[in-house]
């Protein structure tokens, strides 16, 4: 995996290699992160054109691509334990990690700190791992904590653009988003939930599923989504009107999206028709 950046010249050329190491779902997937992420909240409250800024949407999209090959790495590993420093799977990424500043740095991010943002992205795919091959018993601490440290991806996107931007990051406005954000794969996963059960993936309402019990997925996904949706609320004071207004909408967005998607999924999710029809009612009256 090193060699998909040390033996590139210039942004087309690992652009090209990174293409070319997707599966066709990858890039699809890496589009469809820059289009709800960056396109709908980043961009807008960075008052950017997604269509006058095509190099820096090529620069994001490249990062967010080389992050799903990382990703499809640690989804494959999830029979070995990371924690042990070793196996086949783990070697890749951990190739992969200490390249990530490399790959910023030939695509025009040399000046950009992006070690908190590495580091947190290690935590979050040494926890899955853990999650996943079994070794131990799910805390309640780490499900949280992989709930939080999820989307550190697409945080790393937004200070990235404020770095280009503003030639600084407004760690102010980072920060209000981050519970938006986990609010966001929340939404995501609930959309994949059938397709991750079947293929075995990672889905925080697998492991919400997996932790509390079906009887009590809903209302526990719930009951985290409103928290989120608090500490957004908390965070609004501290941004101006149009960021504020921005914030709003896109978290009023965003949780009439999981309640609807919810209600549909609610019987894939629970095992007993008196649960699907309490727990569908319970979504209705809380949305």
């Amino acid at each position: 995996m090193v060699s998909l950046i040390s033996h590139t010249k210039g942004k087309r050329a690992l652009t090209l290699k990174v293409i070319s190491a997707l599966r066709p779902e990858g890039i699809l997937r890496a589009i469809s992160i820059v289009n709800e992420y960056v396109f709908r909240m980043y961009y807008p409250l960075n008052g950017i054109s997604p269509f006058l800024s095509p190099s820096l949407s090529t620069k994001i999209l490249i990062v967010e691509c080389f992050v799903y090959i990382m990703d499809r790495v640690s989804e494959d590993g999830k029979s070995e334990n990371f924690s042990l420093n070793k196996g086949e799977n783990f070697d890749k990424l951990d190739s992969m990690i200490n390249s990530f500043d490399k790959m910023l740095e030939a695509i025009g991010f040399s000046k950009f700190d992006a070690y908190p943002y590495i580091r947190m992205g290690e935590a979050y795919l040494r926890l899955e791992n853990e999650i996943m091959n079994g070794a131990h018993p799910v805390e309640e601490e780490q499900l949280k904590k992989a709930a939080e440290l999820r989307s550190v991806d697409v945080r790393l996107l937004h200070a990235l653009i404020m770095h280009k931007t503003r030639s600084e990051v407004n760690y102010t406005l980072l920060n209000a988003l981050w519970p938006l954000e986990v609010m966001n794969e929340f939404a995501s996963d609930i959309v994949d939930y059938e397709k991750d059960v079947k293929e075995n993936n990672f889905n925080l309402i697998r492991l919400y599923q997996n932790f509390y019990g079906s009887a009590n997925t809903v209302p526990e996904v719930l009951k985290e989504i409103e928290s989120q949706a608090e500490k957004v609320n908390v965070q609004l004071h501290n941004l101006s009107a149009e960021e504020k207004h921005i914030v709003e909408s896109c978290t009023k967005e965003t949780k009439a999206r999981i309640y609807t998607t919810l209600q549909k999924k609610v019987p894939m999710i629970l095992t007993s028709g008196n649960q699907v029809r309490h727990y569908t009612d319970l979504v209705s009256t809380m949305r």
